[in-house]
């Protein structure tokens, strides 16, 4: 799954904006996700690929290039 369409997905777990800047969009990703901490699943991305979890406030998130 690509990750802007994985961002899709989770954004419906969670209150607020939860975006995929386009440079990023297209890298791939899989695994299994616990959807009950979705601040976790983030801090995981930020872990494992190349990208940053830019919190504007608690409801603006964006995934974007490091």
């Amino acid at each position: 799954m690509r990750l802007v369409d994985f961002v899709a997905e989770l954004g419906r777990y969670r209150p607020g904006i939860l975006r995929c800047d386009s440079s990023v969009a297209d890298i791939p990703v899989s695994g299994a996700f616990q959807l009950n901490n979705t601040d976790r699943i983030l801090e995981a991305l930020a872990q494992t690929l190349p990208v940053q979890i830019q919190f504007r406030t608690r409801y603006w998130v964006t995934v974007a290039a490091r």
